[in-house]
């Protein structure tokens, strides 16, 4: 025969000076925080409310999105290998290859003049006014550029860049030099004494 819920009532109030008689970190009454709540809404509600419960729920309810979770962690790894696969085929497919636009001073050309024992290696000083005196310039507004973006072309003429290699300015004569600058915007390579504007 079920106790009613007076009879629960009265035993849960026993139940709780004996706990609180016990002091306030008792072990009895850590195990049992939260509990009393609950046994008072389940003799006012007719629930059926258990700390064991909801714990039972929380570790079923872990595993199943752990579950979850290792299922989306390998469902990831495939598609960026799959991503992986597809862009080496696309890159293969493309046909890129080294580029060099014949508007600029090419490497080859550069590398002759760099590999001379007799060339010098201008600084930013020394170049800017060497360009000023040759082309008039304001020395003022001349930026001396060091690097050369590289590029690779694929098979439908589009253009990637892919890296810069350094010029360093040089000179060896006045007939054979080689200086990279901007002024104002606008981008230089000065070649062999003679001026043209370079493509970037």
């Amino acid at each position: 025969m079920n106790a009613t819920k007076q009879q629960e009532r009265e035993a849960l109030a026993k139940i709780k000076e004996i706990v609180a008689g016990l002091g306030e970190n008792s072990y009895v009454g850590t195990a049992l925080r939260e509990c009393f709540s609950d046994a008072e809404q389940n003799i006012e509600n007719d629930w059926a409310l258990s700390m064991y419960d909801r714990w039972q729920y929380a570790e079923q309810h872990y595993e199943t999105e752990k579950a979850a979770a290792n299922e989306a962690r390998a469902e990831i790894a495939r598609l960026e290998a799959e991503n992986k696969r597809l862009a080496a085929q696309v890159e293969r497919e493309q046909e890129w290859k080294p580029y060099e636009d014949d508007r600029n001073v090419s490497e080859a050309e550069y590398q002759d003049l760099a590999k001379v024992g007799d060339t010098k290696v201008l600084n930013d000083a020394e170049a800017a006014e060497l360009i000023h005196q040759e082309f008039g310039f304001d020395i003022n507004k001349i930026e001396i550029v060091r690097t050369v973006n590289t590029y690779e072309i694929n098979r439908h003429r589009r253009l990637r860049k892919v890296g810069e290699l350094k010029r360093e300015a040089l000179y060896n004569a006045t007939d054979w030099n080689y200086i990279r600058f901007n002024v104002c915007g606008w981008f230089y390579e000065m070649k062999n004494g003679e001026l043209r504007q370079f493509i970037d």
